[in-house]
């Protein structure tokens, strides 16, 4: 059985409410019918061990302390490229004293 939908005029902003009513309609019953996946919540400490919490706080710490290693690091190439500029024009400057 093929069922094809006739394009029915309608104006557009009652289009676009219609879409997001049947959107949230069906966001609403994937919720209700699958409760189980919301029980999978990565906080919820009740039916965790104690592998699993320590596991969940050192992915916090490691995803906290991660801005700042990026940054540090990024600071370290820009120091070294900096000392190597340095090197370099000082080693390929001309010196400007006629007694040399």
């Amino acid at each position: 059985m093929i069922i094809v939908a006739a394009r029915v005029w309608m104006p557009q902003g009652l289009r676009a409410r219609l879409r997001r009513l049947a959107v949230s309609a069906f966001m609403l019953a994937l919720a209700v019918l699958t409760p189980a996946a919301a029980l999978a919540c990565p906080t919820c400490y009740a039916s965790a061990s104690q592998r699993v919490i320590s596991s969940y706080v050192l992915s916090a710490v490691i995803l906290t302390l991660l801005p700042f290693a990026i940054i540090a690091i990024g600071a370290g190439i820009a120091l070294y490229l900096r000392r190597q500029a340095r090197a370099l024009a000082g080693a390929r400057a001309p010196t400007l004293d006629p007694t040399a």
